[in-house]
């Protein structure tokens, strides 16, 4: 290892170790936190610790405490485990546990945050003038995942992170060895750990030799061909090789990598091993493991190889805390390193030396030392407090007299290097309150609008949307006054004033008669016979919901009204459809579990399918093995599971209602008011109903209908009007060809606007009113759509009640009898006929341009997910735009004029 290897410099045959103070000093352990703990890439766990939504990890590495977390979008985040109030915790779970959260809420003063770390809830704070929610979200952590699946996270506030993953890090995750690895055959086991009384680097160099495996690992040389073994350092990582003995079977061939600076992975047959080398100190460390089991491993070989790894990892244990017991007494300085045997040691050691003497080298040029996990908001107040700090503790603030006692004196025999340091550091601060010029702080970041910026607060813009709208408003008006002597148009108030009383005497009807569900279900649930759920009970509510869909949807066309009083009742119509059929659903599901817990007492007859956990799991209930030979203690203890996995189905996330406890008309009504459409036995709750939060949303629900109405009086209906007019006067194909796309074009601009319109109106406006009214707490009703790629992406964001009742009942409901990419077919295709109804109901037109658009979404989607195109944002965001805009101009001329 002579020059150097993938840029990390080695010295030859007489390398040496590290000197012993590195394994002891606080001020080297603090540098190493400042140096490489807060800003290299980490590598702290894997995806399949995070199956569902909510579920998190705690971690503490080097004093820095973080959590990665599944967002409510399915996407992993990673925060700092910091309350922006005062500091608390917000997860209190130890290093390397995990859990599950609904919502993020710190235990000191009550601040609560959501998955995406936004801050849900502050307090009193919301009577604080100019405190802005927006900027006190949790501090993010930058995050990424390999392509095996690996979770790495770096702390640096830097925006990029000053280091790149592919800096150290490319193609770690493409390693031939391991090309058919893949993770996917792997499921999470067990995390377990031990506490080290060493320095963390002894432990690396420990796992990066096997020279001590003869001697110390008497299981590893009864396997293991020693003489095979060999290390090779590549950029920020070492692979590990070595064939296992003839005679031993290939489950003990494992495949090591070491990630710099805190992990490792092994890779067995049936075992995948995942280590974190997290200090505490610069003498204490804690080793964290994550064990992930090969789907096909037998109960057998998971217990024999799993105790041979741990003996393995408790003897290095051992070893570890009797070298530093001895590097404690200062006697040892420094030993010689074999050039072969202990390659990976030097390799590691020189990562070491040469990323904080880079990390040093910065330091002295800034003449301050450099803390890039530290998040600074600019604030000039705190930046003085902070300088003050500084000053006071490197003996400048009183006297010369050191004040805090963090900043050591240099010692007078100290190497001039240092000695330079400390002077220069001393003056800089001495200096800056004298300083007659106001002080720029120039530093490495990005623009607000760069694509590497993770600025997110544009409400700025937000305003101006309104300003422009407000704009146009007032020159309409001013123009209309001049032509017409009147500020506004009036024949589309003059269709909405039209059918009101009777939409609304229908409204009220159509909603009560969805009431009718309760006696159903209260039916199915009091008997045992053909009318349970599963039996007669589904089809008797199919029929229902048919026949109620039937009625309502021809009610407007029987009473010929207007379509803009059609257009409000269909939509109506079909939101308490869905509403009905999860309440109904749902619950048939409840009272099938009932009836399971009861037959539970008498065990001999009863079903023993496990649980079935609504609607993940297929309906279907799945049958034990008749002829398993299972002890009658190991058939209790799987009753007593049962049971008690049935009873959890039965009662709510929250723990304050038990079905049938839940079949009340109060409860019903309760569910008809709330602004979802998936029926669950209790919501999150906010503490009241905040009435100023309600005014302006109602407010706002009026402003934006007459918004929509002025840009349609304006811009929509005289351009379809002239339209029309025009193409009754032709025959020429090609000039109504012209006349449809001239007619698109001058409703490009107001389409859009009325889309976005819409959109605020429904699920900001209007569903934030009802979610106030029922004081429901989760406002989660869309994403960040306008950000989508792909029509799939859409279809998740904008409309997340909708996207949640069509996975929930459409989707899961047929993965029980379809695979994956058929339920996803399906799920299309009621979509778009339920689109297609609306929009049959306003035209009175069934012409399927609407349907054969949504269907087409599919091979779009595909299109967009190929290699071709996919990755390039910008292309694929701008023509969800570009289609959208232009889609919604081209479906209003289709179905009205054609």
């Amino acid at each position: 290892m002579n020059g150097t290897t993938n840029g990390v410099s080695t010295h030859g045959p007489t390398s040496n170790t590290l000197p012993a103070s590195w394994y002891r000093e606080e001020g080297m352990y603090e540098l190493e936190k400042r140096g490489i703990f807060s800003k290299q890439w980490l590598c702290v766990s894997h995806s399949l610790r995070f199956r569902e939504v909510g579920e998190f990890v705690n971690f503490e590495i080097a004093g820095y405490k973080f959590f990665v977390i599944r967002d409510r979008q399915n996407d992993l985040k990673a925060f700092l485990n910091i309350c922006r109030h005062r500091a608390y915790p917000v997860i209190e779970k130890q290093s390397g546990q995990g859990g599950r959260a609904s919502i993020l809420a710190c235990k000191y003063h009550g601040w609560s945050y959501g998955l995406s770390g936004n801050l849900a809830k502050a307090p009193r704070f919301e009577t604080v003038d100019n405190f802005d929610k927006s900027q006190y979200s949790l501090y993010s952590v930058h995050l990424r995942i390999d392509r095996l699946g690996f979770v790495w996270v770096n702390l640096d506030a830097a925006n990029p992170p000053t280091i790149a993953w592919e800096d150290h890090f490319q193609k770690v995750d493409e390693q031939p060895r391991q090309k058919d690895f893949s993770m996917d055959d792997f499921t999470f086991d067990h995390a377990w750990e031990l506490e080290g009384e060493y320095n963390w680097k002894a432990m690396v160099d420990n796992y990066n030799e096997c020279y001590h495996c003869t001697t110390a690992h008497p299981g590893i040389l009864a396997t293991t061909k020693l003489d095979t073994y060999d290390v090779k350092g590549i950029k920020g990582w070492i692979e590990h090789y070595s064939e296992p003995l003839d005679s031993v079977e290939h489950k003990y061939g494992v495949q090591p990598t070491y990630f710099f600076p805190n992990a490792a992975i092994l890779i067995s047959d049936g075992i995948t091993y995942l280590t974190r080398f997290a200090p505490k100190s610069a003498t204490s460390l804690k080793l964290e493991y994550e064990v992930y089991r090969h789907k096909s491993c037998t109960d057998q070989d998971f217990d024999t190889m799993n105790p041979f790894f741990k003996q393995v990892e408790r003897e290095d244990l051992e070893l570890c805390n009797a070298v530093q017991r001895n590097l404690n007494m200062d006697t040892y300085v420094k030993g010689p390193l074999h050039p072969h045997n202990e390659k990976g040691v030097i390799y590691f050691k020189n990562l070491v030396r040469d990323v904080l003497h880079k990390h040093m080298e910065e330091e002295q040029r800034a003449g301050q030392m450099i803390y890039p996990a530290r998040r600074d908001d600019g604030n000039q107040e705190i930046a003085a407090e902070e300088a003050f700090c500084r000053l006071a503790c490197d003996g400048i603030g009183s006297k010369g007299i050191p004040q805090c006692g963090r900043s050591t004196p240099v010692p007078q025999d100290a190497p001039p290097s240092v000695q330079s340091l400390s002077t220069a550091r001393k003056a800089a601060r001495a200096q800056a309150k004298h300083r007659l010029f106001y002080t720029i702080d120039y530093v490495s970041r990005v623009s607000y609008f760069d694509a590497r910026s993770e600025y997110r607060d544009f409400r700025g813009f937000f305003v101006l949307f309104w300003i422009s709208l407000t704009i146009m408003v007032i020159t309409t008006c001013l123009r209309n006054i001049k032509e017409t002597g009147h500020p506004l148009r009036v024949e589309v108030y003059a269709l909405l004033s039209r059918n009101v009383i009777s939409l609304g005497l229908s409204d009220a009807a159509m909603v009560a008669s969805t009431a009718l569900s309760l006696p159903i279900q209260k039916m199915v649930r009091g008997t045992n016979g053909v009318l349970r759920w599963r039996r007669a009970g589904i089809w008797i509510q199919g029929m229902f919901q048919a026949l109620w869909l039937a009625l309502w949807v021809s009610w407007p066309f029987l009473l010929s009204w207007t379509w803009t009083a059609q257009v409000f009742f269909a939509l109506h119509t079909l939101t308490f459809l869905m509403k009905m059929h999860s309440y109904a659903f749902y619950n048939g599901h409840l009272s099938e579990t009932e009836h399971r817990l009861r037959d539970l007492d008498k065990p001999e007859t009863a079903d023993r399918g496990k649980a079935v956990k609504y609607p993940g799991s297929p309906s279907r209930l799945r049958q034990m093995d008749s002829e398993s030979s299972e002890s009658e203690k190991e058939d209790e203890q799987d009753l007593a599971q049962l049971r008690r996995d049935l009873a959890t189905e039965l009662t709510s996330p929250l723990g304050q209602v038990t079905y049938p406890q839940n079949l009340r008309l109060s409860n019903y009504l309760d569910y008809v008011l709330c602004p979802t459409l998936c029926y669950e036995l209790e919501y999150p709750r906010t503490p009241k109903i905040r009435w100023d939060d309600l005014f302006y949303k109602t407010l706002a629900v009026f402003g934006c209908i007459f918004l929509m109405i002025t840009i349609s009086e304006e811009f929509i209906m005289p351009v379809l009007a002239d339209s029309a007019a025009r193409l009754r006067l032709t025959t020429s194909l090609s000039e109504k060809g012209l006349i449809l796309a001239e007619t698109t074009s001058l409703m490009l601009f107001p389409f859009m606007i009325t889309f976005l319109l819409v959109f605020l109106v429904i699920w900001e406006y209007i569903l934030g009113a009802f979610a106030e009214i029922t004081c429901f707490a989760d406002r989660h009703f869309y994403s960040d759509w306008w950000n989508s790629s792909d029509w799939l992406e859409f279809s998740r964001e904008w409309n997340i009640p909708v996207y949640h009742f069509l996975r929930r009942h459409v989707f899961f409901s047929s993965k029980t009898y379809f695979s994956t990419p058929v339920a996803m077919t399906i799920t299309f295709l009621v979509s778009a006929l339920g689109h297609e109804l609306i929009m049959g109901c306003i035209t009175k037109k069934l012409r399927g341009y609407g349907f054969i658009a949504m269907m087409l979404q599919l091979p779009i989607v595909a299109l967009q997910r190929s290699k071709l195109v996919r990755g390039r944002w910008v292309l694929n965001n701008a023509a969800f735009w570009g289609s959208m805009i232009l889609g919604l101009s081209t479906m209003c001329s289709l179905y009205v004029l054609v």
